[in-house]
C-alpha cells in the first residue's frame, strides 16, 4: 500500500503508471501476484529465446 499527497500529480500519475489502483483517497495499491507472473512470463520467454538463439549457433 502507498499513500501520496494529492497535489503531488506527477508522482500520482507515474504510480498509476505503475499498475497501482488508486481507491477513493490517494491510497494505492497494487497486485503483486499479476506483476510476478508477468515477470517470470517474461524471463521465461527470454530464456526460451536465448536457448534458441544459441542452439542455432551450434548446429
Amino acid at each position: 500500500m502507498l499513500t501520496s499527497n494529492p497535489e503531488r500529480t506527477i508522482a500520482n500519475k507515474l504510480y498509476l503508471g505503475l499498475g497501482f489502483q488508486q481507491k477513493n483517497t490517494s491510497v494505492y495499491r497494487v497486485n503483486l501476484n499479476q506483476k510476478v507472473f508477468r515477470i517470470e512470463k517474461t524471463i521465461f520467454l527470454f530464456c526460451k529465446y536465448l536457448y534458441t538463439f544459441i542452439f542455432n549457433l551450434t548446429c
